[in-house]
């Protein structure tokens, strides 16, 4: 979710493979479900695919179930916001966007998602493999939280044979993904680097490190040789060159969003130098969840004296961290101010095609704002325009209404 790919789709590795263990997205954001789909090891559709949702979030809905804090506030239609490329629904704990989250039949396979997740942690027909992406904007706050995450699902059902992969992006090393220190025989964690240019999508930066990380969590003989706290030797493919220092005892820093090299004896959760950055804490300079504007802790949030001042959707609760009282709302939605050029009408009428014959209302105009560089706001605005407001994209769809102040 929040940066697709434009690489060209290749032959997924696994396809058709019989493997002994499921692979699942514990989310973060999409970019688990994407790399797991390209390799061919994500064969079924989980709750947490194509979502932001905070650590603490995930264990709530394990030990809790889904019934609070999956979708946003308020009984539907949910109100959607605009922000940049973006339509989102953004709950307590979760952020949607690429579909209609008002849509029945999104709900309806939402329930599927979710049932599916219940019986792989309760009647599971084989072992699991779960991915998380660390979405902390400090990332020794969420992995603080790691073993937590493993006692939760350990908890659930105590004769669950399952794995963990933490990975946390962009931490400035040459190298495209550096295994730290296994936290326990069943969990691992992972430092990437983003690649590419600040422009490229997010998935695009971290397609590289992804691969390597999966393929090297596929691999059974990788875990019967685990030492907890103990940092891995370097992959015996992994040549110097690319980010290793053997005569230093060093990781190379990238000399970017990094200076200093890191001493291999510092690849421990504890030890290394941790940095903090707000990629996946927020989307577009919005907190990409309700419940708070940092990454995690979103179910920690503190009571509110003046809820009585609140309406609609807003919440009796504030952000712990700054006191936000309205879930983060999005604010005046972005609009580039420049003239719609014909092309763009015509591209416009073809996704309103598309929109009336049954396609995904929100996947239209996040397709269209992406393709021309443009806010979803102002897309609903010409598609408005276009059609003398004879199209109404859904009943929480005004563009009068939607987040503009």
């Amino acid at each position: 979710m929040f940066g697709g790919s434009r690489r060209v789709r290749q032959a997924a590795l696994f396809d058709g493979a019989s493997l002994p263990r499921k692979h699942i997205s514990l989310g973060g954001w999409c970019g688990p479900a994407l790399m797991l789909g390209k390799l061919g090891l994500r064969t079924e559709a989980y709750p947490f695919d194509f979502s932001r949702v905070t650590l603490d979030g995930l264990m709530h809905f394990i030990q809790n179930g889904f019934a609070e804090g999956f979708y946003p506030p308020g009984p539907p239609p949910y109100r959607p916001e605009c922000v940049g490329p973006w339509v989102l629904f953004r709950g307590q704990h979760t952020a949607f966007a690429h579909f209609d989250l008002n849509d029945p039949r999104v709900q309806a396979h939402f329930q599927v998602k979710m049932h599916r997740f219940d019986a792989v942690l309760d009647a599971p027909e084989r072992p699991v493999t779960f991915f998380r992406t660390v979405t902390a904007r400090h990332p020794q706050e969420e992995l603080a939280l790691a073993l937590d995450l493993e006692e939760a699902v350990a908890r659930r059902n105590r004769s669950l044979d399952f794995r963990i992969v933490f990975m946390v992006h962009d931490q400035g090393l040459r190298a495209s993904a550096v295994q730290l220190a296994p936290l326990s025989p069943r969990v691992s964690l992972w430092a990437l680097r983003y690649r590419g240019l600040p422009s490229d999508t997010l998935f695009d930066r971290t397609h590289t490190a992804y691969h390597a990380v999966m393929l090297h969590s596929v691999a059974e003989e990788n875990w019967s040789a685990v030492k907890v706290g103990v940092v891995p030797p370097p992959p015996a493919t992994m040549a110097s060159a690319e980010g290793w220092d053997f005569e230093r005892n060093v990781l190379v820093c990238d000399g970017a969003a990094r200076t200093e090299d890191v001493p291999f004896a510092d690849l421990t959760i504890t030890r290394f130098p941790w940095r903090s950055h707000d990629n996946l804490a927020l989307i577009d300079g919005v907190a990409s969840v309700g419940g708070t504007c940092t990454g995690i802790g979103s179910t920690k949030m503190l009571a509110n004296a003046s809820a009585a001042l609140h309406v609609q959707r807003l919440a009796r609760l504030k952000c712990r961290y700054c006191g936000d009282a309205t879930y983060h709302a999005a604010g005046r939605p972005f609009r580039t101010d420049r003239p719609f050029t014909d092309e763009e009408d015509q591209l416009v009428l073809i996704h309103l095609y598309k929109i009336l014959t049954g396609g995904d209302k929100v996947a239209a105009v996040e397709k269209l704002a992406h393709e021309m560089r443009r806010g979803t706001y102002e897309v609903i605005c010409r598609i408005q325009y276009l059609t003398n407001s004879s199209t109404k994209l859904m009943d929480s769809f005004d563009p009068n209404s939607l987040s503009d102040p």
